[in-house]
């Protein structure tokens, strides 16, 4: 019998698509998606038929269609491109990163195709800026180290002449805020520098008494900034008068550091406002302790 391109390349797709983890989908003239297996429809969050027909415009995004469209027109007009990173928006708003292949398939001489395969990229891509912000944060920590008392010593002389000020009883109300405020962000960036120091040295363990609720909010600090650039509330829930631990100080920073870059990738992943709640309590041991 005889067996037409078009339905050998479907057989052999079908074949490929049901036994891999990559996504696999063909593009038309005009770029609109013809085929997606199962595994690109479910990483896409869509059902397969809201996909077919769909052009590929519509779940890319605007800043990046120019550069998509200009490599699969050249990959249309015979050129030979390398595999480029694309990104697709899922249902649910959240941006994936893929590595795609493509080539052209020509099925019939007024009929070509583009097949992709597809990779994802997006928890490589994830962890490789979390080695970027930790390699940043390391030379910020070292530079710190190099000079912490040039830096510690000028902030304590800023706390300390703000709360000797503050003993003067013929200041008005608004000058004695606005002098709290400064003795309160003075020993607020002391806090930071020590937090940093803590992050940067490399040293065998030590056991110490430590506050958690300090510890915990001294790491906060770090990530302050972004936490509310990326619109995302903390919530401090704390318990007041809590008992001291014996710790090391340095790896139990590294814990809540990677507790509170973990949830702040979760609700960034999601593309919208969210809440990191902190809580700190007393739970009874086993045996009543």
């Amino acid at each position: 019998f005889e067996i037409t391109l078009p339905s050998l390349h479907y057989r052999i797709s079908q074949s490929v698509s049901s036994h891999t983890q990559d996504l696999i989908f063909t593009l038309d003239h005009d770029l609109r998606l013809i085929s997606i297996n199962q595994v690109g429809w479910q990483m896409i969050g869509y059902p397969l038929d809201a996909l077919i027909g769909r052009p590929l415009q519509q779940l890319v995004p605007d800043r990046t269609w120019p550069r998509i469209v200009t490599l699969l027109e050249d990959l249309r007009l015979g050129q030979s491109i390398q595999p480029f990173e694309l990104e697709l928006i899922r249902q649910d708003a959240e941006l994936i990163c893929l590595e795609v292949s493509a080539h052209v398939m020509v099925e019939h001489a007024d009929r070509a195709t583009i097949h992709c395969i597809a990779r994802n990229l997006t928890e490589r891509r994830w962890l490789e800026q979390q080695l970027i912000t930790a390699k940043r944060l390391s030379a910020i920590g070292q530079l710190v180290a190099a000079d912490a008392n040039e830096l510690n010593n000028p902030l304590m002389s800023i706390s300390g002449y703000a709360q000797l000020l503050l003993e003067n009883q013929t200041l008005d109300g608004q000058a004695r805020r606005d002098i709290a405020q400064i003795d309160l962000q003075a020993t607020r960036a002391a806090r930071i520098v020590q937090s940093l120091l803590l992050l940067a040295h490399e040293r065998p363990p030590e056991r110490n008494r430590l506050a958690l609720n300090e510890l915990l909010q001294s790491t906060l600090a770090l990530q302050e900034h972004q936490l509310r650039k990326d619109q995302i509330t903390v919530i401090l829930d704390l318990t007041p008068q809590l008992p001291d631990v014996i710790a090391d100080a340095h790896q139990l920073q590294q814990v809540f550091f990677n507790l509170i870059t973990n949830a702040h990738y979760a609700i960034s992943m999601g593309g919208r406002p969210g809440t990191i709640t902190l809580r700190t309590g007393v739970r009874d041991a086993p045996d009543g302790d």
